[in-house]
């Protein structure tokens, strides 16, 4: 793969006026130009998936059946041993019958660079494919002998993982298995949250190991002791007989909520028991098919739900018992080192806001002016004192600074042949790298610049 500079004619980004709810009006000092746009390229096998980063920097993509592992030097996705085994090829206009449970793996991320990888497995995927006759036939059979293994098994599918750690990845085993042996790595190492919706999700409380898996919530107490509760069929019956998308939450007592569609449970283990309580107060504002819907506790304790669909994007946070819709915010994107809410333009401006995304800190908000025509997009950690924000056809670096709002931007290249407002990462070797997988080089001169820590001071 080629990926070269061109140098261009500078693109000014304009004088601007800083607008800001209740604070003073700033002017944008001078204008920030494009001179360098970079040519994207992206290896052809890829697919549709997630590009992420690790706690130690390292970046892994998911796909539908895969995890990919970056390598920066030969500027190419790896495959891992964290894979979707294939199923027999399906030809009825019906349904499979994995249909319910076909998922993408799951990779849930914890301290230096540790992930957990799950996967389902089912029936279908250990039927011998060379066996099946072709031709329209074959999907009878298909059923048939999955049929067969799941009364063997007494289950259709279930779930493995692997446990990624100090640069290895650990065999695949059944996942109640591996999470009762590595309980204490867990809870000592995966303290973090995620803030999606899915089949598998977990959470530490204490000594406690938290996890859904589709079908229940289970939790290992300080002893080891495993107790289980089912997830009801809830409002909608289409969820009965497939795997549940929900989100664990631990909030700042130390109770864990369980989000499953919109309907929010508290739960506790007692005695060897789980105790689930409805939250009807809490339930989740707009309909639980949104897609792309994201919750999170941020460290000041209080709790944040947003969403983005073709209809339009909202953000909630949880005050005095009841949603409140965040007028003026748009989508929650991070949360900073010293407790910044980072979101975008909102309150009707559309993206491509001049005014910048907004900074929430308590009860003060401020804007960070990004002046241009362009839409904002997400913002990635360089290292603490670095982000690299994105803006479809560029990217900008941000230095943090001690004067409000606490960041300035530094730096911008353009892109070519691709259009981002997911995350971009900058790897160890100077390679920009997006959410959907392409990868871009820095010229030389600017790869110091950009990846070297600033001071605070």
């Amino acid at each position: 793969m080629n990926v070269r500079g061109i140098r261009m004619g500078a693109i000014g980004l304009g004088m601007a006026l800083i607008v800001t709810q209740g604070l003073r009006s700033e002017e944008v000092v001078k204008p920030l130009p494009v001179t360098e746009v970079l040519i994207a390229d992206r290896q052809k096998d890829l697919g549709r998936g997630q590009t992420f980063s690790d706690t130690a920097g390292q970046l892994w993509r998911t796909t539908d059946s895969r995890l990919l592992r970056w390598d920066g030097k030969a500027r190419t996705w790896e495959q891992t041993p964290v894979l979707v085994a294939p199923r027999p090829h399906w030809t009825a206009r019906s349904t499979p019958p994995w249909h319910g449970w076909d998922r993408p793996p799951r990779i849930v991320g914890g301290e230096n660079g540790s992930l957990l990888a799950v996967v389902v497995r089912d029936v279908f995927q250990e039927i011998d494919t060379e066996k099946l006759e072709d031709g329209m036939g074959s999907w009878r059979e298909v059923s048939r002998q999955g049929q067969e293994l799941a009364e063997k098994r007494g289950r259709n599918f279930w779930l493995d993982a692997r446990l990624y750690r100090d640069g290895k990845w650990s065999d695949a085993r059944g996942l109640e298995d591996l999470l009762a042996a590595e309980q204490e790595f867990l809870v000592k190492n995966f303290p973090g949250q995620t803030s999606d919706f899915s089949f598998f999700d977990m959470q530490v409380s204490g000594a406690e190991l938290w996890w859904s898996d589709g079908t229940g919530v289970h939790v290992l107490d300080v002893d080891g002791k495993h107790a289980t509760w089912a997830l009801p069929d809830g409002e909608d019956s289409s969820a009965r007989g497939r795997l549940h998308s929900v989100n664990l939450l631990r909030l700042a007592d130390g109770m864990i909520w369980c989000v499953d569609g919109a309907n929010v449970y508290s739960l506790k283990c007692e005695k060897g028991r789980i105790e689930a309580a409805a939250r009807p107060e809490a339930k989740l504002p707009g309909s639980p098919h949104w897609p792309n819907r994201h919750m999170y506790v941020v460290h000041s304790g209080s709790l944040w739900y947003w969403f983005s669909n073709t209809n339009g994007a909202g953000t909630w946070t949880l005050h005095e018992g009841a949603w409140e819709k965040s007028e003026g915010l748009g989508l929650f994107l991070r949360e900073d080192s010293d407790g910044t809410l980072w979101f975008l333009p909102g309150g009707g401006e559309g993206s491509n806001s001049w005014r910048g995304y907004n900074l929430v800190t308590g009860d003060k908000r401020l804007r960070l002016p990004m002046p241009g025509d362009f839409p904002k997009g997400h913002v990635a950690n360089v290292n603490k004192d670095k982000l690299l924000a994105t803006g479809g056809d560029r990217v900008f670096l941000l230095a943090r600074t001690v004067e409000e709002p606490g960041w300035r931007v530094m730096d911008v290249v353009g892109l070519k042949e691709t259009y981002e407002n997911g995350p971009i990462w900058l790897d160890g070797r100077g390679n920009l790298v997006g959410q959907s997988g392409w990868s871009a080089k820095l010229p030389k001169e600017k790869i110091k610049d950009w990846s070297t820590a600033v001071s605070e001071k």
